[in-house]
């Protein structure tokens, strides 16, 4: 058991610390009062230790400096923008949105651009461990990205990486990634759901797909492990796209949508 009780006070603030019932060693946790239930210690030695900045993970700093390098919002509740979209485009397409679909439409297939064409790269750093042995890669591809162990470890680093490598080789570093994908002969990387992820994003940038089609397509995008948005995202959006495929409409404004869409829809829908 672990409580927190007030050692000293100095003028502006009260300091706490945990101290596990075994322990003799306070541990400094934060100027937070603890709960008045929290039981007083016994036979526990006091000492006040001075307050020491944790070394901040190497890893999260890593994630962070990519999701600002290709400009991917991480706070996004995927749930609410899917049942937003739906919604709009639904009273769009008699005019009855009052303009809120089209900047709507634009944010997300501006944060799926980026977010896709980012994960592409963190599953193209598997190539190493993956590759099948037969298939001829791409040998830009290969140059880049078939490192070692500890090279193809780290996720958000791979995604810088592919920042790079997508600048020097534009839409064509698309076409190596689905060859390669489609080369991985472990089922849990790579494969031809990654292929597909890819050439989503091909088809977009190549002017096969609509900004309308793309966003919509991403929505139902599958990898190995579930739905594409996880990578960043962790909202399950399946259940909007199930009562959307089913039309209940007034389900997904009445328990999912933003309360101006949801006002918005019960407005026009009157």
């Amino acid at each position: 058991m672990t409580a927190s009780w007030t050692i000293s006070t100095d003028t502006d603030t009260t300091i706490w610390y945990t101290i596990a019932a075994a322990a003799t060693d306070p541990v400094f946790i934060s100027t937070a009062a603890p709960k008045p239930s929290d039981p007083a210690p016994t036979g526990c030695l006091f000492q006040e230790f001075p307050t020491q900045t944790q070394p901040a993970d190497p890893n999260v700093i890593a994630y962070q400096d990519a999701l600002k390098l290709w400009n991917v919002d991480d706070t996004l509740n995927l749930v609410t923008l899917a049942a937003d979209f739906y919604l709009l485009y639904d009273l769009s397409l008699d005019e009855r949105d009052e303009g809120r679909f089209a900047p709507l439409l634009a944010m997300l297939t501006e944060q799926f651009v980026h977010y896709t064409d980012m994960i592409i790269g963190g599953e193209v750093r598997h190539v190493r461990s993956c590759w099948n042995g037969t298939t001829k890669l791409p040998k830009e591809l290969t140059a880049a990205f078939f490192g070692t162990k500890e090279e193809s470890a780290s996720r958000p680093i791979a995604w810088m990486k592919w920042k790079d490598f997508r600048a020097e080789h534009g839409v064509n570093a698309l076409d190596m990634a689905i060859t390669t994908f489609k080369s991985y002969r472990r089922d849990q990387f790579g494969g031809q759901r990654w292929a597909n992820i890819t050439e989503t994003l091909w088809l977009y940038e190549t002017g096969e797909l609509t900004s309308l089609m793309f966003v919509d397509f991403c929505w139902g995008l599958q990898h190995n492990g579930g739905t594409y948005f996880n990578k960043v995202w962790t909202d399950n959006v399946a259940t909007v796209l199930d009562w959307n495929l089913h039309g209940w409409v007034r389900r997904l404004a009445d328990e999912c949508a933003s309360e101006e869409v949801r006002e918005l829809y019960r407005r026009q829908s009157k």
